[in-house]
């Protein structure tokens, strides 16, 4: 493949806003593991691997690629592609109970008015 294919592809990712987070996640993983670098994402510096650098590097300039300026500050100050995985997680990911229930009580609330939510 050559690189201005790559950078194609690169290009074609949607910018991660606060709503789209999972669906960005989802396609900056296969990209990444496409890339050859997802490793690079998910693992602390190996010290026997040579190629950690190098990788690292690839996979921090494609997660860059995919967040918007807006959201730039979150992974300015990370070292590694791991570290900006972790940041961006950390501020997007829903995970607390408080979050899970306020989206249940959202989808009760929800009623069917003449084809309309």
């Amino acid at each position: 493949m050559s690189q201005a294919q790559s950078q194609s592809a690169i290009t074609a990712i949607p910018q991660l806003t606060h709503v789209n987070y999972s669906n960005w996640v989802w396609r900056i993983t296969l990209l990444l593991e496409k890339e050859g670098v997802l490793e690079a994402s998910k693992k602390e510096k190996d010290p026997a691997d040579v190629d950690f650098d190098s990788k690292d590097r690839k996979a921090r300039w494609i997660i860059v690629q995919g967040v918007s300026d807006r959201h730039l500050e979150i992974v300015k100050g990370c070292s590694t592609a791991k570290a900006m995985m972790d940041s961006l997680s950390n501020v997007f990911a829903r995970k607390s109970a408080i979050t899970k229930l306020f989206v249940m009580k959202k989808l009760l609330k929800m009623k069917f008015t003449g084809g309309e939510l």
